[in-house]
């Protein structure tokens, strides 16, 4: 699996700060690329952009004088102000099917900027009536459709339109909703899988599966799981 990396699910550091621990992905027998070519790719992945000396190059030095491990950098990407626009860019594209207005842009910064996981957010952006309206046709049944669709890649089958159903009819929240069928065993699955074929581009082996999976079953917040796997040893050796 993702061997060289680390040790262990998480820990807080000296400022009570969620610090997570690289579960080891599968080491990949590819030559060891630079710090270099490993920032350069961390920032491709996460910002969308080519390396720029200005802004990066600090990360670099960072790896080369051993002050950072390659998940401090990602770490601090992922949560770097860059990288929740990124973020937020990326959840309009998958959900809504556009880029994002600037109203809503400056909510959903505001909300991961505070600390709210990506899934939450995601949730909130399902329920919007916009979603609700254009893909689920403005009916509770056709919602849950059009969220299955989106986060499951099927339609919804008879005990999740009764259940789900049941509750969006007795006045339940769409977030509420959505949330449950995100966090749900499937949802996390399914999830995992997309990260793995976005970050790695590959299929997920069993190990790194289930300890993925596992976490957003916590659910760990999804920021925490792109570190993670940027900041592995095989996404290291890609260059």
């Amino acid at each position: 699996m993702f061997s060289s990396l680390t040790r262990g699910s998480s820990t807080e550091d000296a400022r009570g700060r969620f610090r997570p621990r690289l579960e080891a992905l599968e080491d990949r027998l590819t030559p060891a690329a630079t710090n270099a070519d490993f920032v350069a790719g961390a920032v491709q992945t996460l910002l969308h952009r080519d390396f720029q000396a200005s802004t990066d190059q600090r990360y670099v030095d960072a790896l080369n004088n051993g002050s950072a491990s390659t998940l401090d950098v990602t770490s601090q990407i992922v949560m770097s102000d860059e990288g929740i626009q990124a973020q937020v860019t990326d959840l309009y594209r998958t959900v809504l099917g556009r880029d994002p207005d600037q109203g809503g842009a400056t909510f959903f910064f505001s909300l991961l900027k505070a600390g709210l996981p990506l899934q939450n957010a995601k949730a909130i952006m399902f329920a919007s009536d916009e979603f609700f309206t254009v893909f689920g046709g403005g009916t509770n049944q056709g919602f849950l459709n059009a969220l299955y669709g989106a986060q499951m890649g099927r339609m919804v089958d008879s005990v999740g339109s009764n259940v789900f159903g049941s509750q969006l009819n007795g006045g339940a929240r769409r977030d509420a909703v959505a949330i449950q069928i995100i966090n749900s065993f499937e949802g996390t699955q399914k999830e995992t899988r997309v990260l793995y074929d976005n970050l790695l581009e590959r299929d997920p082996e069993p190990l790194g599966f289930n300890f993925f999976s596992g976490l957003l079953q916590i659910p760990t917040p999804e920021q925490s799981i792109l570190a993670q796997i940027v900041g592995s040893q095989e996404f290291f050796n890609r260059g």
